[in-house]
């Protein structure tokens, strides 16, 4: 059980403490976030994510082989063509004003990258689409149904589920649930 810092040590706050996004518990292996930055380290991070990318911070462990393997029924074979992974990403937020602004950010930054689309049905036979986003928010049922979309905040990239807002009450398992459903063209679904 150590703790760690989630981004480089020479950025600094006023304060002269490490900019991370803010104290990062590293249990097992599993790290977990005790909240979120506020608006102005969040919108520095995701804005340098979407300049420099992933490229050079991450690579496959030592004596692991990218392969590209299909399994059906236990029976698995090694696709020699590159993968075509189709994620459907589910971006937790809440309907709370301040994570508006948060949402915001991550449009302004990531969704703009080559290969990010809003997880509409109609963009699921894009072939330039690779990742399907999109900000998922709880609320009671007779709020909002499960199939409802962002048009009452003017967003569009909003889905409801009818679920409780909360972080004990299933709201990812509602999540993985409504997008097997709703989104057969995703060979994966994940949530962030």
């Amino acid at each position: 059980h150590t703790s760690a810092s989630a981004w480089a040590e020479d950025e600094k706050t006023e304060e002269g403490e490490p900019l991370a996004w803010t104290d990062v518990e590293d249990v097992k292996g599993t790290s977990t976030m005790k909240h979120v930055p506020s608006l102005a380290k969040f919108e520095k991070r995701w804005r340098t994510f979407a300049r420099d990318g992933l490229i050079g911070k991450t690579q496959l462990l030592p004596g692991v082989e990218r392969k590209s393997r299909r399994c059906i029924g236990g029976n698995c074979t090694v696709d020699p063509e590159e993968p075509k992974v189709r994620m459907v990403l589910g971006i937790f937020t809440t309907r709370d004003a301040q994570d508006a602004r948060y949402r915001a950010v991550v449009r302004s930054t990531w969704t703009k990258q080559p290969g990010v689309c809003k997880a509409l049905v109609k963009s699921g036979h894009r072939a330039d689409c690779r990742i399907f986003y999109t900000f998922v928010i709880g609320g009671k049922s007779s709020q909002n149904s499960s199939s409802a979309t962002g048009k009452r905040t003017n967003e569009s990239d909003l889905t409801f589920l009818s679920i409780p807002e909360s972080m004990n009450c299933g709201k990812s398992r509602a999540w993985f649930a409504y997008a097997a459903q709703r989104y057969p063209q995703g060979t994966h679904i994940a949530k962030m």
